[in-house]
């Protein structure tokens, strides 16, 4: 896997110039992953102007991410992918001839495909970060997304699959789709797999589910590298590169960021109901904006007075200049040291 890593941009092939129509169905998942997009920003800012502030239902509060950090992934677990096959963790980590299991750096992402916006976001966020890095889905690494909620159907995971190979600038390419997959699976089988990843989630009064937001890295052997959390906006796609190559190094890292866990549900008091939340980091975000433009107006400020200082200390210095000369007679120097 190392071989093929590295900073060379990736070849645009002709495929790129030419794409098949999508189903009705991937139609459908695109619409609602940039209607999700758009109501993220508009709705979380303003819930915030709002004052909605970071009050959590009880079922969320108990909900956290216990890292495992090297712990290997239940091989035995079983899913139907988007293809409606049946398949195992094991599939994707092959064992070899020495005992020891030869698959590719994985990014595992859980969450549900009818999640309103926050799943949608993450996941289309790192499809753009994959086009943006010299590394290929199917080539050099695999991603596998995993739903929670046991009510969603095969025909869903396609569609999010198919929306995704459309919009990855490599989807066409040979061995990008055998990369990348989306699952199913009854509630006992999502469960055991949250459970091994310390991925904590619960089903709220509403139907929707509550849980962290992020994703994480598996070396090839199967075993969690990283846990990442929420999205780097700007910086994801150079995050996600050296993830993934510390990954198929067989690196166990820390997190890239502080355990800062965002969750996909916050509690409006106002009207007695959970209010649907994009990111709790925009939150962070907009307080961070509003500190960093309060500083530049104190900035500006304190600019502008000592500004205003030094030109009344020399408006006072050439006053008394005169007036020394004055006092001194016409055609008499100055008097210095005053």
């Amino acid at each position: 896997m190392t071989q093929h890593l590295s900073s060379t941009p990736p070849a645009q092939s002709p495929a790129h110039q030419h794409r098949t129509p999508v189903s009705a169905g991937a139609r459908r998942v695109r619409a609602a992953l940039a209607a999700g997009v758009l109501w993220a920003s508009g709705n979380a800012a303003a819930q915030f102007a709002g004052g909605v502030l970071n009050q959590q239902p009880e079922a969320i509060k108990r909900l956290d991410v216990d890292e495992k950090l090297g712990a290997t992934l239940p091989m035995d677990l079983e899913f139907t992918d988007s293809a409606g096959k049946l398949v195992k963790l094991a599939d994707y980590f092959p064992l070899g001839q020495d005992a020891q299991r030869h698959g590719k750096p994985t990014v595992l992402v859980l969450g549900y495909y009818r999640c309103p916006v926050v799943c949608s976001v993450v996941i289309a966020k790192l499809t753009e970060a994959f086009s943006e890095v010299s590394y290929t889905v199917g080539k050099d690494f695999n991603v596998l997304v995993f739903s929670v909620n046991p009510d969603e159907l095969t025909s869903e995971a396609k569609g999010y699959k198919d929306v995704q190979l459309d919009t990855y600038n490599r989807g066409k390419e040979p061995g990008v789709a055998e990369g990348w997959h989306f699952h199913t699976s009854p509630a006992e089988t999502s469960k055991a797999l949250a459970d091994s990843i310390g991925w904590q989630y619960t089903k709220l009064p509403n139907g929707e589910y509550g849980h962290p937001i992020g994703y994480m890295l598996v070396t090839p052997d199967g075993r969690i590298a990283r846990y990442m959390y929420g999205y780097a906006g700007k910086d994801q796609a150079q995050q996600v590169k050296l993830s993934i190559l510390e990954a198929s190094e067989g690196k166990i890292s820390k997190s890239l960021a502080d355990h800062v866990v965002a969750f996909c549900y916050m509690y409006d008091p106002a009207s007695g109901g959970y209010a649907l939340r994009a990111f709790r980091v925009m939150q962070l975000g907009g307080g961070a904006t509003l500190a960093a433009v309060g500083a530049l107006v104190i900035g500006l400020r304190v600019s502008e007075v000592m500004k205003r200082r030094r030109r009344a200390a020399a408006l006072e210095s050439e006053l008394v200049g005169s007036k020394d000369r004055t006092m001194a007679g016409p055609g008499a120097p100055a008097v210095a040291g005053r």
